[in-house]
């Protein structure tokens, strides 16, 4: 899926799905896009961001009161109609579509926000994540498919004929 730019209070971030993510010591790299580690401020996991920009109530209560004066007047069909455009926008408001998934944070302030209902399979990605910047090995890639219902977390050796293998914990030596 394409990109989906979040208005309203989440302008800087930018929403992924469906997405295989390279992660190396030095770079973190998904679609054509490279990133360097040391621009990267935070991962974590985030439940429930506005998914939709917000009509705003000015406008809902301009409706409402411009159609209370208009059928007073004269035309009580066209009242109606702004009262249920009224309402409408009272009820887009109320039903919004929140997301969640795994957010990563820049030093800019900008974000990315790999959707995926997998809530356990975020926690452990940030967990590895972590765990793999911290260790010393420099010739390993973390390799995540992040897809609406889960979270596929390998763990990729080059110095092995590119093998790979599921992991849920970062393997000590």
């Amino acid at each position: 899926m394409s990109d989906i730019n979040l208005s309203s209070t989440n302008r800087n971030i930018h929403v992924l799905n469906n997405k295989t993510v390279f992660l190396t010591k030095n770079t973190v790299r998904f679609s054509e896009n490279v990133y360097f580690v040391h621009n990267i401020e935070s991962f974590s996991a985030v439940n429930g961001i506005d998914y939709r920009t917000e009509i705003s109530y000015t406008i809902i209560i301009f409706l409402f009161i411009l159609g209370l004066f208009v059928s007073s007047i004269n035309s009580p069909t066209l009242g109606l109609l702004m009262y249920t455009l009224a309402l409408g926008g009272t009820v887009f408001n109320l039903c919004k579509k929140k997301i969640k998934g795994l957010l990563m944070t820049f030093n800019s302030g900008n974000k990315i926000l790999f959707v995926t209902n997998d809530n356990i399979g975020t926690k452990n990605a940030i967990s590895v994540i972590y765990d793999f910047y911290e260790n010393e090995k420099q010739d390993l890639t973390i390799k995540m498919n992040i897809s609406e219902s889960v979270i596929e977390i390998k763990l990729v050796d080059k110095n092995r004929d590119y093998y790979e293998q599921n992991i849920f914990y970062l393997p000590r030596e």
